[in-house]
This record gives structure tokens, C-alpha cells and sequence, in this order.
């Protein structure tokens, strides 16, 4: 290294990066880098990235993390092509831009890299930056699964909804639990969630709050939200409303919509904490912004009664319809009775019946009952 190897230059700093052989130093592991990637080693420009990407014995530095992977992966490094894709499709350093982040996984992803491959695979489930295709989705997790947990966890997830393959809950827990064995936090909570639906197992409140629990141990801002949901109801554990406001807390700390919501829920029935209407409000408008069909539902009834906002009919009926279309059967139900009686949009009885019967379909008993006496 010292002679100037750029190979040896590299691995020095690997050795001190790891802690192998030597005492572990982040900021010597950056030396020897830059030193090497001065020279222009692409492993050593990607590793590079990655310290700056992370903040690893450097400031912290997206931008040029973005730019020492461009210089790797143009020079063919499988690795740095595929933190390339990352960078795009999140906008880490770079703008976003999920057609450049296709074509960085794809050069990767031709070399065999795993990470890219499936990466591939969540953007053809979504749709991002190519056409969307579920099955070509869970092909692609397919391949990377035996080398990617992400894989294996995505494959059961499409198991488990089947989306791209037919529905198959066995398989959904088998991948999991292989996941989830090799701590994949995603797995753990999906594992949960198995247990707590009772898919493809017994349903099993005990063994879904252990899984959650391990999951949210990782900070997983779903489990985190899961384990609230668990003490709320007393699901698994002792009910305990304290600990359920708590746990929604933290996820929705981390911008999570389900916590976003279950923490307005909190502030709006004062379960774990006082009534405040004015936070429930704030915090189920966060959900919303989100997309979220409970708390556009939500935001509609406080707007509809004034709860923690000036009463407005016409907000309140936009949020109903908002939430509606997104297939909330009480917001179905909801805004077929301000159809039926003009409360914020002119009456309509043919929108009020077509609403009423949306939500009926969807089992609403309210909208039997209305549906039976118009």
C-alpha cells in the first residue's frame, strides 16, 4: 500500500473499515480509499461512496457519494452501478429519476448483482420508470431470492397477496420465516402479521406480538405501529393504552401513515392521553397528506362536527369523497347521506343510492338499512 498499490491501498482500508486484523478505524479505512480511488480503483470508489453515502469516517455527503459511484460504475463495477440505481431512485444526491435508476439496476443486474435484481423487481411491481408488471415482478425475486433477503421477503409478500403468482399463504410464511430467522425486520413484522390476520397459520395474538416485537427492536416504523395496535386492544399482551400511545408515537416520529393516524385516533378518543382535538386533527391531516383513506375519513367527521376545526360541510364532504373513492366503506356510507340530505354538495338521490350501495356491497349495515327505506 505503501509503495502505491491502489489494489493493496483498498484492501488496507477494508481491513481497517471491518476491524480485520487491526484495530477498526473509519477514518483511516477513508485514507485509504481516497487513495486508491485517486488512482482510480472502482472498488475502491464505490466503498468510497458508500463512507460518504453513510457518514462512515467522513462528514456525511450524498452528493458526492453520488459521484464517486458514477465514476465506479462507469467503469463497469457491478456494485456501484447498482448504488448508482439506489441514488436515483430515492434522489440521494442526485434528482430522482426512475427511469436512469432502471438503467443503472439493469447494468448491474446483467453482471448477476442480486441487490439489482431485485431492485429491478420492486420497480416493475410499482410501475417506476417501467411499465408495471407483477409478474415479471416476483420472476425477478425469484431469481435474487437464494442471495437476497429483500427478495425472499418481496417473493413472499407477492405470495401473500398474490400479486404475480397465485395466492399462497404457505409459501408466503415459508419465505418469511426464513427471512425473518436471519433477522430481516420486514420479515419478522410480515410474520406477525400472519399470525395476527391468521393467514395461512393460526391466528395467534402471542406469537403476532413477538414478531412484532422483534421487528419494531429494529426501529420498523410498520411494527412500531403493529406493537401499538397489540397494547390498544390488548392483542397478545395487557392491554395498555399508555404503551399504545407510545408505540404510535414512535411511528409516527418516523412518518409512518399508520402511526400518523392511530396517534390522531389517540388524541381524538384520549386513549393512552388527554383529548386534544386540535392534535388529532393536526396529526390526521399528516396521515392524509399521505393518502391515507382512514384519516381522509377522519378528517372528514371532524370537519363535519367541528371537532378541533371551524365546522365546515363543504371541506367535510370532499374529505368523505376523498376517502370514498379510495374504497372506505363509511366514507361510502357517508357521503351517500350528504348526497341524500344537501349537507355540503347539492342533493342528489341517484348519487346517494350509488354511494349507499358501494358501501352495502362492502357489507355496511347502515347502508342496507338506508338503502331498504329510500
Amino acid at each position: 500500500a505503501n509503495s502505491g498499490e491502489a489494489w493493496a491501498q483498498f484492501s488496507l482500508g477494508w481491513y481497517y473499515e471491518l476491524g480485520k486484523g487491526v484495530a477498526q478505524n473509519y477514518k483511516i479505512a477513508v485514507q485509504w480509499y481516497q487513495k486508491a480511488a485517486d488512482q482510480d480503483y472502482a472498488p475502491a470508489q464505490n466503498n468510497l461512496g458508500v463512507c460518504h453515502a453513510n457518514g462512515t469516517g467522513v462528514t456525511q455527503n450524498k452528493t458526492l457519494a453520488a459521484e464517486w459511484y458514477q465514476k465506479a460504475a462507469d467503469k463497469g463495477n457491478a456494485k456501484a452501478q447498482y448504488n448508482l440505481g439506489r441514488c436515483y431512485y430515492y434522489g440521494n444526491g442526485v434528482i430522482k429519476n426512475y427511469s436512469t435508476s432502471v438503467e443503472w439496476y439493469v447494468k448491474a443486474a446483467l453482471q448477476g448483482n442480486t441487490s439489482a435484481i431485485c431492485g429491478l423487481g420492486v420497480c416493475c411491481k410499482y410501475g417506476y420508470g417501467v411499465k408495471q408488471d407483477y409478474k415479471i415482478a416476483a420472476k425477478l425475486y425469484q431469481k435474487a431470492s437464494a442471495n437476497s433477503l429483500s427478495a425472499q421477503v418481496n417473493l413472499g409478500k407477492c405470495y401473500y397477496h398474490g400479486e404475480g403468482v397465485a395466492q399462497n399463504y404457505e409459501k408466503a410464511i415459508e419465505l418469511f420465516k426464513k427471512a425473518a430467522t436471519q433477522n430481516s425486520a420486514d420479515a419478522q413484522r410480515m410474520l406477525g402479521t400472519c399470525y395476527y390476520e391468521g393467514n395461512g397459520v393460526l391466528q395467534n395474538y402471542n406469537e403476532a406480538f413477538e414478531w412484532f416485537q422483534k421487528a419494531a427492536e429494529q426501529d420498523d416504523e410498520s411494527a412500531l405501529n403493529k406493537l401499538g395496535l397489540c397494547y390498544a386492544y390488548g392483542q397478545g399482551v395487557e392491554k395498555n393504552e399508555m404503551k399504545a400511545f407510545d408505540y404510535f408515537s414512535k411511528s409516527a416520529g418516523k412518518g409512518y401513515v399508520g402511526g400518523q393516524c392511530n396517534l390522531g385516533w389517540c388524541y381524538d378518543k384520549g386513549i393512552g392521553v388527554e383529548k386534544n382535538y386540535q392534535k388529532a386533527f393536526e396529526w390526521f391531516k399528516k396521515a392524509a397528506l399521505q393518502g391515507d383513506e382512514q384519516a381522509l375519513f377522519n378528517l372528514g367527521t371532524m370537519y363535519y362536527s367541528g371537532r378541533g376545526v371551524s365546522k365546515n360541510l363543504n371541506t367535510a364532504f370532499e374529505y368523505f369523497k376523498r376517502s370514498a373513492t379510495k374504497g372506505h366503506a363509511k366514507a361510502q356510507f357517508r357521503l351517500g347521506e350528504c348526497y341524500e340530505y344537501g349537507e355540503g354538495t347539492s342533493k342528489d338521490l341517484a348519487k346517494a343510492k350509488e354511494w349507499y350501495q358501494k358501501a352495502a356491497d362492502q357489507g355496511n349495515e347502515e347502508a342496507k338499512e338506508r338503502l331498504k327505506n329510500m
